[in-house]
């Protein structure tokens, strides 16, 4: 028997006070995810590098996805001083480093044509596949949750 698929959705909410107004929004994703392949982990992240996952054409199996159909990954550090630094890796060895404050999430919604990490001169249009994520701890181990959706 097949595992059936799901439908994702994400929701962000905001709340704003400044002092004697109070902006509170609520977004929800337009479009509906509907999943088939769900990755969801929570690892200790040490103070070296380490790959969270990484992408292919054809060869999907176990952290391995097929990067046309990623549709949503979400990285949340959930220690309480350290960051993390994730690194994002292009089909052509590009580079994209970031910093993940202690207790924050960083989202992805697509992985195909969707990074340009090349130089000053490069226009910034989106053309090249993510490959690869990895993450290392500044000063002592994390707990990461990794959550990745492929859509059917």
């Amino acid at each position: 028997m097949a595992i059936a698929t799901g439908t994702l959705t994400v929701t962000i909410t905001e709340s704003l006070d400044v002092g004697t107004t109070v902006m509170d929004t609520a977004t929800s994703v337009a479009e509906t995810l509907t999943c088939n392949d769900i990755f969801k982990r929570v690892i200790t992240c040490p103070t070296s590098e380490i790959t969270l996952y990484t992408t292919h054409a054809s060869a999907v199996a176990g952290a391995t996805f097929d990067e046309d159909l990623i549709a949503y990954v979400r990285v949340t550090n959930h220690d309480a001083s350290n960051y993390v630094v994730l690194r994002l890796t292009d089909a052509e060895s590009n580079e994209f480093v970031y910093k993940l404050e202690a207790g924050k999430s960083f989202i992805l919604w697509t992985h195909k044509t969707a990074m340009s990490a090349k130089d000053t001169t490069d226009t910034g249009a989106p053309d090249a596949d993510i490959v690869s994520m990895e993450a290392q701890a500044n000063s002592a181990a994390c707990d990461l949750e990794v959550l990745i959706a492929s859509v059917a």
